[in-house]
């Protein structure tokens, strides 16, 4: 494995060891929206992670991120410097809050692309919009944040990478 992206790993900071044992080879950034030590009640929620070879860690550098459901590291390449993001954006519960959540989240996403620190972008996650069919409440929001940074959605669902049903598409994986 070369490299990983995971979200919803439904992991407190805790268990985040739990992600050592998967060899010595591979290096890990995760977070989680989960407190240290939470008791969870019903289905946990929320996390994401990036995993990379340890052999590619000379070329890889974490970015601290402001959201604790956001990881980003840039990776030197022969093309130039790829700025890498995982991200799970909250999800729509119909209500004001959950809006307002999702625009803060864009907001922090903003501000990381706005450091400009990259050559190129890769964006990949949960994004919670459905950017085929344009249904959800996000969509418009999410669409526009796409347009206005040229990100556009990769082949990756013809290799099977990307879930997609009759019913939603919400993960996907874009770059510029």
């Amino acid at each position: 494995m070369d490299s990983l992206v995971l979200q919803e790993h439904w992991r407190n900071p805790m268990e985040f060891n739990l992600f050592s044992s998967v060899s010595e080879d591979v290096v890990y950034l995760a977070k989680s929206p989960m407190a240290k030590g939470q008791i969870i009640y019903g289905r946990p929620f929320g996390g994401v992670s990036l995993f990379w070879h340890r052999r590619h860690q000379h070329a890889v550098f974490p970015i601290e991120t402001i959201s604790d459901r956001m990881v980003a590291v840039k990776v030197k390449t022969s093309l130039g410097v790829v700025l890498v993001i995982a991200l799970y954006m909250p999800v729509d519960y119909g209500d004001c809050n959950s809006h307002d959540d999702y625009i803060a989240e864009l907001g922090f996403l903003e501000g990381l692309l706005d450091m400009k620190v990259y050559d190129h972008i890769v964006l990949t996650g949960d994004f919670n919009a459905d950017l085929y069919r344009n249904e959800s409440r996000f969509s418009a929001s999410m669409s526009s944040f796409l347009s206005e940074y040229s990100l556009a959605m990769t082949g990756m669902e013809d290799a099977g990478v990307i879930h997609r049903s009759t019913w939603h598409s919400y993960d996907f994986c874009c770059e510029s």
